[in-house]
């Protein structure tokens, strides 16, 4: 019995892996460490599926490092973030090369704080900034193939710069540039033991914001996460990530040498899942602190996740 309810309820498990990262701008990355993870090449049945996450974030760094926000020199900036993340997924009856493929849709909502010392003409400047906006539209096609235990995926994802966004601002939900994701995901799942351990790594290129004439380098990024099912509704396990900028910023970045971003993250999650209405539902809860950090804000992450199927 404890294989064939884990693998029912892999239907509702797998869409927690199966979307793009994206994130607020201002030193951080359209990839968002932690959203992915468990079960990262494993794909759901044929149908539609829902999937809601709830990001927080807080981060700062000290008196004197300086961060680009929005064209200017920032110091000292402390960040808050609430992002609401509702996903869209069609697992299609189609297949290329063997891989079923799938297609995500997530729209950003949210609201972000900042405060900072904004630098520039000689003088500076205390200025803080709260914005509740939409942000950039992010499409992703998943491709995934299944050998019993052994599950691979190939996930291009892409952000549309279609989000409100104020150029005057400190803060702003949406990156309001183009930028694309190329990830590689495996994943082992036993469903008679209960032991699931998956890795992720990416590729992320980022076009220039025209409002701001700024343009971040190129990223790479990889996750690993291992999680232990004790019975067929509840898990718990470890994820850690790294996320590291290989090229320098242009435009305001060169005003600050050769900028490049470096950042680790490492916690726990659980999940549980229970039925309602008569669907499976599912609720996953991750928190990971960010550490080792250069050129970034450095803080603590929680996400709270919820998906189903239709």
């Amino acid at each position: 019995c404890r294989r064939s309810c884990l693998a029912t309820l892999i239907l509702v498990f797998a869409l927690l892996a199966a979307r793009p990262g994206l994130a607020a701008e201002g030193a951080t990355s359209f990839y968002l460490l932690g959203l992915h993870g468990p079960l990262a090449a494993v794909a759901p049945p044929p149908g539609v599926y829902f999937q809601n996450d709830a990001y927080i974030y807080s981060g700062r760094v000290n008196r004197t490092e300086t961060l680009p926000f929005l064209g200017r020199v920032t110091a000292g900036a402390r960040a808050d973030v609430y992002l609401d993340l509702p996903t869209l997924l069609w697992q299609t009856p189609w297949q290329v090369a063997g891989g079923q493929i799938g297609i995500t849709v997530t729209q950003p909502v949210g609201v972000e704080r900042v405060v900072g010392r904004v630098i520039g003409g000689g003088y500076e400047l205390v200025e803080q900034g709260t914005r509740t906006s939409y942000g950039d539209l992010a499409v992703a096609l998943p491709i995934n193939w299944s050998f019993d235990r052994l599950h691979l995926s190939v996930t291009p994802s892409v952000n549309i710069p279609s989000g409100n966004y104020n150029s005057r601002a400190l803060s702003n939900v949406a990156l309001h540039r183009w930028a694309g994701d190329l990830s590689l995901a495996t994943t082992w799942l036993d469903t008679t033991t209960g032991l699931e351990a998956s890795a992720i790594a990416g590729l992320t290129l980022n076009g220039r914001n025209f409002a701001t004439n700024y343009r971040t380098g190129t990223e790479v990024h990889a996750e690993v996460a291992v999680s232990q099912y004790f019975s067929k509704a509840f898990s718990v396990g470890v994820i850690g990530g790294y996320l590291q900028q290989i090229t320098a910023d242009a435009g305001l970045g060169d005003s600050l040498g050769d900028f490049k971003g470096r950042v680790f993250a490492a916690g726990g999650m659980a999940s549980y899942a229970m039925p309602i209405a008569s669907r499976d539902v599912l609720m996953r809860a991750k928190v990971l602190q960010e550490f080792n950090v250069q050129n970034r804000l450095s803080g603590t992450a929680g996400i709270l996740s919820i998906g189903f199927q239709f």
